[in-house]
């Protein structure tokens, strides 16, 4: 999955939810993944 990452908002959706899932568990780490991705996609934060 990372080989196909390019974008850096794309690696650090990834990253957040890497540390997620090892601290808590991975429904929370794909819930936030999407908010933070849609976020993103939207500009209201940037990378």
């Amino acid at each position: 999955m990372i080989r196909d990452l390019t974008e850096r908002k794309d690696l650090f959706v990834a990253l957040v939810m890497l540390c997620i899932s090892l601290t808590t568990n991975l429904a929370a780490a794909f819930i936030c993944g999407i908010i933070i991705a849609y976020a993103l996609k939207s500009e209201k934060i940037n990378v």
